[in-house]
């Protein structure tokens, strides 16, 4: 009996989910060699547009194939304009959507990250399940980070050692209140201005607001005197840039 059922190919592609922030850069960096698609999902979070803006101009700096993702652009639009570029369960989108352009899919995920959705067990809870939902023609060979047993200090660093310049580290985005010039005082900026400093990488001017002296200072800061210290940043260093 002839199947009537539309057969959905995957493409045999290596997919960097793609944000523009140094742990993507680093990913698609070690996969420049298997031509990686960089891959930006626009979920229609609230003031993204600079972090899409420059996921494209780094893709250009490295030579990568850059595309963006329309797709499911009204989730941040309907659900979560209160949150800044906040999706929840944003890497479970990111991982359905990356299947659909190729088998092998990288999200950048490091030592230290603690986010409900990121880590080596839930990706590989999410990878058996984009496969066992769909066909055999739609099952992906890989959906995981290469990163887990690096931190953003030592990603930062290998950059630099593989003579890529302080200025691509600079272009690179993850503001998470979305400015054109990085505030300087949500975590992912002070986390950023971190990694660049304890590698040396000159950030005056950089940064709207000096890290050290905004509320991300005092949160971390509060995080290790009650003992409750877990990110990407190793906790001796931090403490080292805290005066700790």
């Amino acid at each position: 009996m002839e199947d009537l059922r539309a057969e959905f190919k995957v493409a045999d592609r290596d997919i960097v989910l793609f944000s523009g922030g140094i742990d993507s850069l680093y990913t698609s960096i070690l996969l420049r060699k298997k031509n990686p698609l960089l891959l930006f999902v626009d979920m229609g979070a609230k003031d993204i547009y600079w972090s899409k803006y420059f996921a494209g101009k780094v893709a250009e700096k490295i030579g990568c194939e850059f595309k963006v993702d329309n797709s499911i652009i009204n989730i941040g639009r309907e659900h979560c304009y209160g949150h800044n570029l906040y999706i929840p369960r944003r890497n479970l989108f990111l991982g359905l959507i990356g299947a659909m352009y190729g088998k092998r899919v990288y999200l950048a995920g490091v030592k230290g990250d603690v986010s409900p959705d990121k880590s080596p067990e839930v990706m590989k809870i999410m990878f058996n399940a984009i496969n066992e939902t769909g066909h055999k023609s739609e099952a992906i060979e890989f959906f995981d980070s290469i990163l887990w047993d690096i931190d953003k200090v030592a990603i930062v660093g290998d950059i630099l050692e593989k003579g890529y310049s302080e200025d691509l580290l600079k272009l690179s985005y993850s503001c998470y209140k979305g400015m054109q010039k990085p505030c300087g005082e949500c975590i992912s900026c002070f986390r950023k201005w971190a990694a660049l400093t304890l590698n040396n990488v000159d950030t005056k001017r950089y940064f709207k607001k000096f890290p050290l002296e905004t509320k991300a200072a005092k949160y971390y800061t509060d995080m290790i005197l009650k003992d409750k210290y877990q990110e990407n940043i190793p906790l001796p260093l931090m403490k080292k840039l805290l005066g700790l």
